[in-house]
């Protein structure tokens, strides 16, 4: 997800330290209503200035207690087609509450 979809700053930061296991990263996916099929994902993404503002609600975030960085998914907020379900949006880890 990383190497395919980041910033190339934010590749070349996260991706040395996975393998070494120098970083924890989160992956949020599942939803309460479809679980974990991004096809019918409802947390949207919208991007206001340079800050990405998210709506909607996940379920469980794998590591979320112990991550130092998150990939959420979540579809574009101006898109309801299944397929628009492609962006991958990183944030680095800025408080330790997960509810």
């Amino acid at each position: 997800i990383i190497a395919r979809n980041a910033s190339p700053a934010v590749a070349a930061e996260w991706l040395p330290k996975i393998p070494q296991g120098n970083a924890i990263l989160a992956l949020s996916i599942t939803e309460p209503h479809c679980g974990s099929d991004a096809g019918a994902l409802q947390l949207k993404a919208r991007l206001d200035g340079d800050t990405y503002v998210l709506n909607g609600e996940k379920t469980s975030t794998t590591y979320c207690d112990s991550a130092d960085a998150f990939i959420v998914f979540a579809a574009p907020a101006r898109s309801r087609a299944v397929h628009a379900v492609s962006p991958h949006f990183w944030f680095p880890r800025i408080h330790r509450d997960c509810r």
